[in-house]
């Protein structure tokens, strides 16, 4: 489960598309996405600071602030206990698989 604050601009695409998209293209070492999206779109869970950067008022005008917005994921558990191996070159294999899917 992840919780974070993503960038809410329209070219930046939303972590859980991501995996969707991924998993839809057959890509190896990819998890399933179980649920994702943003959490109540209402005042509290999205930034507001972007809106006043050229008041009059604010102190840093040449500052530049992104907006962000609440976001939850959760992925499908990927993993096994280490108990569960048959032999020390199976946990190798399996942590370069990990290493192949975060390079792609």
């Amino acid at each position: 489960m992840k919780d974070s604050w993503r960038v809410d601009v329209p070219d930046i695409w939303v972590e859980g598309l991501i995996y969707n998209k991924l998993k839809a293209a057959s890509v190896c070492h990819v998890p399933d996405c179980l649920s994702s999206g943003d959490i109540l779109t209402n005042q509290y869970h999205a930034t507001k600071t972007f809106k006043y950067v050229n008041a009059q008022w604010a102190c840093y005008l040449t500052a530049h602030f992104v907006p962000h917005q609440h976001y939850h994921l959760t992925l499908d558990v990927i993993g096994h206990s280490l108990t569960t191996f048959q032999s020390s070159y199976e946990m190798v294999s399996v942590v370069h698989d990990m290493i192949i899917g975060k390079l792609l």
